[in-house]
């Protein structure tokens, strides 16, 4: 045998156990990636059966302004509890989405 077709050899078998741990180490978080993307990417269709009864309401015979919904929820919402975002309602049997947090207004 030829020193080179071992040394060869060698450097063909040390690539590959490099390729081995690396993929080891990597593919735990290619999968948490893949998970979680495919999480967000159905996060509408999760949440429309979650808040099923939430999402649609009986449509009114005029939609109301957007002020209103958001100033009769602050109203509502406990005190403490800072508007976060808000989704408006773009068809008519939509409902307006508010999302509150407690105490994350930034100081001013």
């Amino acid at each position: 045998m030829k020193p080179t077709t071992s040394l060869f050899a060698r450097r063909v078998s040390l690539f590959w156990r490099i390729h081995f741990w690396a993929a080891l180490i990597a593919s735990p978080f290619a999968l948490v990636a893949a998970l979680t993307g495919i999480l967000y990417i159905f996060t509408p269709q999760i949440e429309a059966a979650l808040y099923r009864g939430l999402e649609q309401t009986t449509p009114a015979v005029v939609m109301r302004p957007l002020d209103e919904a958001v100033a009769a929820a602050t109203a509502a919402a406990p005190p403490g509890w800072d508007l976060l975002s808000v989704a408006p309602a773009y068809r008519p049997g939509d409902t307006v989405k508010l999302v509150f947090a407690p105490g994350v207004a930034t100081p001013g």
